[in-house]
């Protein structure tokens, strides 16, 4: 890395209509911001921050979770407690930080309480300034609520906006410089600049809660319609079988039993492996936790699809669920299509008793 840095060399432009450059120059001091470099330094430069535990620790199976590090966003995370968090936050602006010739940002630096509030607000302070405790906040592009009794809520509400702004300016401007485009060049798209949004950090935050997914499943709709020139109120389930685009529900129920899939082969000393495991505990305990969600969310699908305990401690039980939510979305469409009276034209794909497949009830239409 050093010789990389010793060899680069930079130039400087205007972006104007003559392109013109500066002379090369060199970097004598720090890093290039934005380098993708930058977050691997920063790890190995706080190899040694090593914060005290604490009996409020939050433990994943045993292990003891006292921070969590993302480059330089760093979040501490301890129980509620009369101390809260003074041996950490104590830590980092009395040692740590002076001794490496950093100062913590105050102004950045915030708290969150998840969970029932305490009758008095935890005092906590960074040099000897208050830390302002928060309702909201985005931590590695994730909003978290506490006064939501879905955490996720204001993450729904924020992609959802985020979704809708960047469809006019990927499809309806691309359409008002060169004139229509084709559904397929469309879909295009739509799934590069506008489906991030809607499935971002949907692996975690489960649909449990209707009000915010229907955020999100409004603009998907939205754009399908968009992107077919179809009335708002045109057959829903014909949007996605003549695309070839899954229900919004059933591709979030699919990524998240993807990430179970990678949990699962993850080494066993990885923290996620260990969250895997603590998570799969608190349903085989019938407590509230991830998979809870991800039961309630499958049993809430249009068909639903029953999850046992069985079906996520191996991968081959897994494999086994994503096929049961393709059979539950492909069934669903289908009856959908042939028992509504506004989609003569859509109907008797399939041979009699031929059990619908999502390879074909799904897909791009030719004449798109």
């Amino acid at each position: 890395m050093r010789m990389l840095y010793a060899r680069m060399r930079y130039t400087v432009t205007s972006h104007g209509t003559n392109r013109e450059f500066t002379e090369t120059f060199r970097s004598w001091w720090g890093i290039l911001a934005g380098d993708s470099f930058s977050p691997n330094l920063f790890t190995f430069f706080k190899a040694d921050c090593v914060p005290p535990g604490s009996p409020y620790d939050i433990e994943l199976d045993g292990v003891a979770v006292m921070c969590l590090f993302l480059a330089d966003d760093i979040v501490f995370i301890e129980e509620l407690n009369d101390d809260m968090m003074e041996g950490k936050l104590g830590y980092m602006d009395g040692e740590w930080c002076p001794d490496n010739f950093l100062k913590m940002n105050v102004k950045k630096t915030k708290a969150m309480i998840l969970g029932r509030l305490p009758q008095e607000l935890p005092n906590l302070k960074v040099n000897s300034k208050r830390i302002e405790i928060v309702e909201t906040f985005k931590y590695v592009g994730v909003h978290f609520q506490s006064t939501h009794h879905f955490i996720f809520a204001e993450h729904y509400k924020q992609k959802a906006k985020e979704a809708l702004k960047s469809m006019f300016p990927s499809v309806a401007w691309v359409e008002s410089m060169i004139g229509d485009l084709w559904p397929v060049a469309m879909l295009c798209v739509f799934m590069a600049r506008v489906d991030p949004h809607l499935v971002h950090g949907c692996e975690v935050a489960v649909d449990i809660h209707p009000p915010s997914f229907k955020l999100l499943d409004d603009v998907h709709v939205f754009g399908l319609r968009r992107i077919l020139q179809v009335g708002s109120h045109s057959v829903k389930v014909a949007l996605y079988t003549e695309t070839g685009v899954l229900p919004l529900n059933y591709r979030h129920a699919k990524l998240q039993l993807c990430c179970v899939q990678y949990l699962i082969a993850l080494p066993r000393e990885q923290l996620a492996a260990a969250g895997y495991r603590d998570a799969v505990q608190l349903l085989q305990n019938g407590k509230p936790g991830w998979f809870g969600d991800i039961k309630y969310m499958l049993n809430h699908l249009p068909l639903p699809v029953k999850m046992h305990l069985k079906d996520i401690e191996t991968l081959e039980g897994v494999n086994a669920s994503i096929g049961h939510v393709d059979d539950s979305c492909a069934k669903w469409l289908h009856e959908e299509l042939e028992t509504n009276e506004r989609t003569p034209l859509l109907k008797g794909r399939l041979k009699t008793n031929q059990v619908p497949v999502l390879k074909d009830v799904v897909r791009l239409r030719p004449y798109l």
